[in-house]
């Protein structure tokens, strides 16, 4: 099943590369990661996804702006955003449950027949907030959600897993090679970064580097989310 190995994978990303206290076991949660975790599904949400929807709206309320030259362009830059935007709050809600110490089990996730972009954001945000309010989570509220996020993704034309799996393929390419290490050693020890390889990471990507705040720091070689194929042929649902 796609979700509960995406969860998997965040959860080995979360774990390895982004050194964060992840658990599979709820009572051995840490209660202020929790909260740091919901704030990066906030950030997520509310800082990037709501401003880039509400401009994909906003351009798409006058029909015939369609017609204009290279409009078709500027609505697949946005979805593009808005496909970025949705993985990125998919990749930290999974890692929301693996704060928490929840998994999801194999039922197979149904694609969502709601087109209701207002009702969607709005369980969004219930979920957010319940959350927030209770310092809980159950594994049925967080399936519903992402079940609301495919349903969104649906609207915008973007293939969820394909989100998903950009952004989880982008987030691995955060970890250093070792000759970027030796060749920006000088500035890690400047800035008295700490640099730490990575036990059980195969391949040239291996080391993890945090400024004094404990903040990932990106590789020199990271690459954002390739979203090509995540983009389906442009449909308006207005």
């Amino acid at each position: 099943m796609k979700i509960r190995s995406y969860q998997e994978r965040v959860f080995n990303w979360q774990r390895d590369v982004a050194a964060q206290p992840v658990t599979k076991t709820p009572t051995q949660r840490d209660p202020e990661f929790c909260k740091k975790q919901l704030g990066f599904v906030k950030s997520e949400w509310y800082d990037e996804y709501i401003i880039h929807a509400a401009t994909y709206n906003e351009l798409l309320s006058s029909v015939p702006a369609l017609f204009e030259e290279g409009i078709t362009k500027k609505i697949d830059n946005i979805r593009e955003n808005v496909a970025d935007d949705i993985g990125d709050v998919a990749f930290t809600i999974l890692g929301l449950l693996n704060a928490y110490g929840v998994m999801l089990d194999n039922i197979s996730f149904s694609r969502s027949t709601d087109m209701n972009v207002l009702a969607l954001e709005r369980r969004v945000d219930l979920f957010i907030n319940g959350v927030e309010d209770t310092d809980k989570l159950q594994a049925s509220d967080a399936k519903a959600v992402l079940l609301d996020l495919i349903a969104l993704s649906t609207y915008y034309s973007v293939r969820f897993w394909d989100a998903l799996g950009a952004v989880c393929a982008s987030n691995d390419t955060k970890l250093w090679t070792l000759p970027e290490v030796h060749d920006n050693q000088l500035k890690i020890e400047s800035l008295k970064w700490t640099d730490t390889k990575v036990a059980g990471v195969t391949g040239g990507r291996c080391y993890r580097i945090k400024n004094q705040d404990g903040k990932l720091m990106k590789s020199p070689s990271f690459t954002g989310p390739d979203l090509r194929s995540a983009l389906m042929q442009f449909v308006s649902l207005t």
